[in-house]
């Protein structure tokens, strides 16, 4: 098995807060975690996800490792 990176080896709670502080300080950020939970597909449409608060969308991204 390939080593993980420092990121993947961070908890959880760590990498949600990571996550958020990228959303809320760079727009361009927040579209691409919108673009990679649509890439993944799922159900998740672009325009609800970019409606969700960043929070929310934050944890989303790290549950499902996108």
């Amino acid at each position: 098995m390939a080593n993980p990176s420092p990121y993947r080896t961070l908890p959880a709670a760590t990498r949600v807060e990571l996550v958020t502080y990228a959303a809320k300080s760079s727009r361009e950020m927040r579209e691409l975690y919108v673009q990679r939970l649509v890439a993944r597909g799922g159900g998740f449409r672009a325009v609800a996800l970019r409606a969700w608060p960043v929070d929310r969308l934050a944890r989303e991204v790290v549950r499902t490792n996108a």
